[in-house]
Order: structure tokens, then C-alpha cells, then sequence
């Protein structure tokens, strides 16, 4: 599961800021920090956007993924 960030809506450039490349089949939490967001080279805008995007490494096959709970503080 590939966590990009604009900080120019969907014009983008989209930035990695999370990456997640293992096999689970229970829920995880992840915490991206604005540090973590200021190292991957995003300028914290009021037009953020964020997309996530789900797909195999190996032969194509059903992919699932999905993003619960998503909360967003202001610092």
C-alpha cells in the first residue's frame, strides 16, 4: 500500500511518505508525523491531498486493501 501526499491538490508531484510492502491480514496502525511529512519533501499546505494506492509485486492477481479511520489533528 503506497501513502502519497500533494501539498498542490491533485496537480501534485505526489510524494511517498508511507510505505507498506508486507502481507497482514489483521488491521495496522500507522502515524504519519509532519516530520515525517517535512522529510519526505511536502510543504503543509491548505490544499494537502493524499491518495493511497493498493497492487501486487508479483503476478497480477485480486488485490485488497483498505484505509479505516483516517484522522487528520492540525500542529
Amino acid at each position: 500500500l503506497l501513502v502519497e501526499a500533494s501539498s498542490n491538490g491533485t496537480a501534485g508531484p505526489w510524494l511517498t511518505v508511507a510505505t507498506h510492502d508486507t502481507d497482514s491480514a489483521a488491521w495496522r496502525s500507522h502515524t504519519i508525523s509532519p516530520l515525517d511529512l517535512a522529510a519526505a519533501g511536502l510543504t503543509q499546505t491548505a490544499d494537502v491531498r493524499l491518495r493511497f494506492t493498493a497492487n501486487d509485486s508479483g503476478t497480477a492477481s485480486i488485490v485488497e486493501a483498505g484505509v479505516d479511520a483516517v484522522n487528520v489533528d492540525e500542529v
